[in-house]
């Protein structure tokens, strides 16, 4: 395992000239003295971590001679471990978290980094998985822009590991905390309706906010923010954005925000339907549609009803079928086309239906029997005479049971389990 280094660097309030606020590291013994208006860093050589610096600990082992990394999440404490920082005056105008993080094999669970607002609740900032974690060799890097409400006189960072089994464990080997005298805001507006809104999308949860505009909104340094523009307002079709004095034709924007940005969706006047499209997604199963539709190297699109998408004519879209869907599986679609991901340019109303079948079943009469193990027999035999007889089934896809893309022998054993169960 390797040696870790766990920094926390913490700077103060700088005068608004100023752009990063940090100096040297201080003396350990001396930081409560230094008064909080002042800016300080703190710096600890990986043995020399100060538990009054971190007086919130469960399951966790800080500098400990056996467990070199700086600070280790173990299942001592149950399924859950946290370390928790004490008090943190951060009277800045943006602040971005840097940390550095790994997993040893047979992880389980997830990682959890939580900031306290203003008013004492922990909200969460990101959260890991062992396999984004990778491994002590090859940690995972990331930067997380503090929101405004972590930015107070009473901050805190909670760092947790939840789910843990007894196997494995989490290595936090890295925290910075870099911050910046001032803030950035976005301004947005559409031009031409008299009226309209915006879609935002959350950072971590993925899902899209409508929002009025006109709007202005505070950021963090560094914050990355995504709109993206309805397709139509009150029969005024999109056309494009401007950022300034850039020009930008696509219907989202991806940016970071490092200097105050407005933007504005420029909308023109259309008279014809066939200037906008919707499609509509649905599938064999009841419930919500395990499907997935986005623009052509963008981020997801939000409904304009249950499986339904607004467009503009000839714009590009990918639709991605989730694989599993509870205990079926992607199969094909109802037109034909095997290939599960699709990207079609989109010029009239369409409609794609998903096909989902239940895992394992490999003659798809809608049931688990003895005659699906002859179809499983069948398919590893002779795939040919399997895709004679069942011309409408992917048997790489229903009989996948190790989640490889394929099936094989390996199948054999898991699909055994599927009807009676573990040994």
């Amino acid at each position: 395992m390797l040696r870790a280094l766990f920094i926390l660097s913490l700077s103060l309030t700088l005068p608004a000239t100023a752009q990063v606020a940090t100096s040297g590291p201080v003396d350990i013994d001396r930081i409560d003295a230094v008064a909080p208006e002042v800016p300080f860093a703190e710096a600890f050589q990986g043995g020399t971590i100060s538990r009054r610096k971190w007086p919130h600990q469960v399951g966790v082992h800080l500098s400990d001679p056996l467990l070199p990394a700086a600070a280790t999440f173990t299942a001592d404490g149950g399924a859950r471990a946290s370390l928790r920082s004490r008090t943190i005056p951060l009277n800045v105008g943006s602040a971005v978290l840097h940390y550095t993080l790994a997993a040893e094999p047979g992880t389980a669970g997830s990682f959890q980094v939580d900031y306290r607002d203003a008013r004492g609740r922990w909200q969460r900032l990101a959260r890991r998985t062992p396999q984004q974690a990778v491994s002590l060799a090859d940690p995972f890097v990331d930067q997380k822009p503090l929101p405004l409400a972590a930015l107070h006189s009473e901050a805190a960072l909670r760092f947790r590991a939840v789910g843990l089994d007894g196997f494995g464990g989490w290595h936090l080997l890295d925290v910075r905390l870099e911050t910046f005298a001032e803030q950035h805001v976005l301004t947005a507006d559409v031009a031409g309706p008299d009226w309209g809104w915006l879609h935002r999308l959350d950072p971590e949860g993925g899902d899209w906010t409508e929002t009025p505009v006109p709007f202005a909104e505070a950021f963090p340094f560094g914050q990355q923010v995504t709109l993206l523009a309805p397709a139509e307002i009150d029969r005024w079709q999109f056309n494009h954005w401007t950022i300034g004095e850039q020009i930008e034709a696509a219907r989202y924007l991806d940016m970071q925000l490092d200097a105050a940005t407005a933007v504005v969706a420029h909308y023109w006047p259309t008279l014809a339907d066939a200037a906008l499209a919707e499609i509509r997604v649905e599938s064999n199963l009841a419930g919500a549609v395990p499907v997935q539709v986005r623009l052509a190297g963008g981020p997801p699109l939000p409904t304009s009803g249950p499986g339904r998408y607004a467009l503009r004519a000839g714009e590009r879209i990918e639709i991605v079928p989730r694989r599993l869907a509870g205990r079926y599986v992607f199969n094909a679609w109802a037109d034909g086309v095997e290939e599960a991901a699709r990207t079609v340019q989109v010029r009239l109303d369409r409609r794609f239906r998903a096909r989902y079948v239940l895992l394992g079943d490999l003659n798809g009469d809608g049931a688990l029997t003895g005659l699906d193990v002859d179809a499983l027999i069948l398919a590893l035999a002779d795939p040919e005479g399997y895709h004679a007889r069942f011309p409408d089934l992917v048997a790489d896809r229903i009989g996948d049971l190790d989640g490889d893309g394929l099936l094989t022998e390996a199948d054999v054993d898991p699909f055994v389990s599927l009807f009676f169960g573990p040994e």
